[in-house]
């Protein structure tokens, strides 16, 4: 799999990127640790459409940015992989009501599924975020 790094975005974790990082606020909620300067623009406009359309209702101190990292394990442990969050590409909406590895976590970026209604299969969700993570990862190349 290729990561942050290998995209041109610098080493992540345990490399130190707080100096990159701009707040994002989204309707008065704020993502503490905020996200990469380079992709505030994108996340900002992505998560306040997601709220216009309905797909998701932000909770303040539930939601999250850059933290420096590695890949976290459903058990709780961590890996020795630098996590997205490292480099300030990834966010957590919602964490406590969408459980690490849970299906729900994608209602915040339903525009990548096209405005479906129905529940998403979890091979959809996986597919969705991995499409979406690759957008923002892809961006960089493009500088």
């Amino acid at each position: 799999m290729v990561d942050a790094s290998e995209r041109g975005w610098g080493d992540g974790w345990p490399a130190v990127r707080s100096a990159e990082m701009v707040d994002l606020v989204v309707g008065g909620i704020s993502f503490p640790g905020g996200v990469h300067r380079d992709v505030a623009g994108l996340m900002e406009t992505l998560i306040a459409a997601s709220v216009d359309q309905g797909w998701l209702t932000l909770k303040d101190g539930w939601c999250w940015g850059y933290a420096n990292r590695p890949i976290k394990t459903p058990t709780g442990g961590f890996t020795d992989t630098p996590s997205n969050h490292s480099w300030g590409l990834a966010i957590d909406i919602n964490a406590p009501e969408n459980p690490f590895g849970g299906v729900s976590h994608a209602e915040g970026m339903r525009m990548f599924f096209r405005g479906e209604e129905e529940p998403l299969e979890e091979s959809t969700v996986k597919r969705g975020w991995n499409d979406a993570q690759r957008v923002v990862l892809e961006s960089k190349d493009d500088k």
